[in-house]
């Protein structure tokens, strides 16, 4: 039959596995394209995540260099600070030497190196967690620096008859001023420590003391003594209290008691003539002493060569002036300071006047 025949001239169905599959259906083209785009958003997503990981890590080690730079930087400059500490308290330790500088010269000579150490500590850039350490350290720099810087300019004066001892006095204060500079670097080190061991950093900042404690460097007489004694200078401090006062109710100008607060009349006699009363109220034999008096632009003096504790003397002053009659003055009285003497407020007195 032809039909018969039709089908057996067919083409056979091809067993070569190398030949071409027919095409996908739709549902599975659209299956393979999500595997396809999930496949690139996870390589998306994990590159993403490298590069984030990679930038922390490079953030994190940036980060722990800086902690790193500021603890070696700020050691260095608390271990320079503390050294030049025992260089200015080794000096005032020391008898004057054969130094072609003097004490106040080299004195400068520490405050300009403490300068230098206040500007390093200022041009530290450190991270935001050492903020609060920062400012007590750069504080501390400044205090030691302007203790040494005011010395300085006292020395001059400690060593001074008329003046020693208020400049004594406020070098003691700058003692004082050490001492809180060492207070405030052992805050900011706690703080600047903490820190470190937050950022898993090792190591701590060094000790820095500034103020010798080998000696009583808060008492006066003690800093007299030293400051003298380095400058070359014999007028050394006793022990005990020392202090003289102005008894106000002693003054008398040509021979009428005047009291303060209180305007008196005086007769215009030519020169004036104040006669005052001076008091060792401390516990030590005093001389040289200078009693001045001032009025209408012109002063006196007279000296005291000598006065026991307890003992009260009065000194005539002349003043070589002839003030205008009528005329509003103020007389002032002072009796100078005495080494060791730690308040002077009624070593002077004002008194007003009217010469007729």
């Amino acid at each position: 039959m032809q039909f018969l025949d039709d089908e057996e001239s067919l083409p056979p169905l091809s067993e070569d596995p190398g030949d071409p599959e027919p095409p996908l259906a739709g549902d599975e083209r659209r299956r393979q394209y999500m595997v396809r785009r999930l496949i690139a958003v996870a390589g998306g997503v994990l590159i993403l995540v490298l590069l984030v990981f990679g930038v922390r890590g490079c953030l994190d080690a940036r980060k722990a260099r800086s902690f790193e730079n500021y603890q070696s930087d700020v050691t260095s400059i608390a271990e320079e600070s503390s050294q030049l500490g025992e260089s200015f308290f080794g000096l005032l330790n020391e008898p004057a030497g054969d130094s072609d500088l003097s004490l106040e010269q080299q004195v400068n000579s520490f405050k300009g190196t403490a300068e230098s150490l206040v500007s390093r500590i200022e041009a530290l850039d450190p991270p935001g967690e050492l903020s609060a350490a920062q400012r007590d350290l750069v504080f501390t720099f400044e205090l030691r620096r302007d203790g040494l810087g005011v010395i300085a300019s006292q020395i001059p004066r400690a060593t001074g008859d008329e003046t020693s001892a208020p400049a004594i006095e406020e070098i003691t204060r700058q003692m004082k001023v050490f001492l809180a500079s060492d207070v405030l670097y052992d805050r900011g080190r706690a703080s600047a420590d903490a820190a470190f061991t937050d950022e898993g950093i090792g190591g701590q900042l060094p000790e820095s003391v500034f103020l010798n404690t080998q000696q009583d460097w808060l008492d006066p007489i003690v800093v007299g003594n030293a400051i003298n004694s380095a400058a070359g200078s014999s007028t050394d401090v006793t022990g005990g209290v020392h202090g003289l006062g102005l008894v106000e109710a002693g003054t008398t100008v040509n021979g009428v008691p005047v009291t303060p607060g209180v305007q008196t009349s005086v007769p215009a006699d030519g020169e004036v003539e104040v006669q005052a009363q001076v008091q060792n109220q401390g516990e030590s034999d005093e001389g040289d002493i200078d009693v001045t008096a001032t009025v209408a632009g012109s002063s006196g003096k007279k000296q005291i060569s000598s006065i026991a504790p307890g003992e009260t003397q009065t000194v005539t002053i002349p003043i070589n002036a002839t003030p205008p009659p009528g005329q509003v003055q103020t007389l002032e009285v002072t009796a100078a300071t005495v080494p060791g003497e730690q308040v002077s407020d009624n070593n002077t007195a004002e008194y007003t006047i009217v010469f007729e």
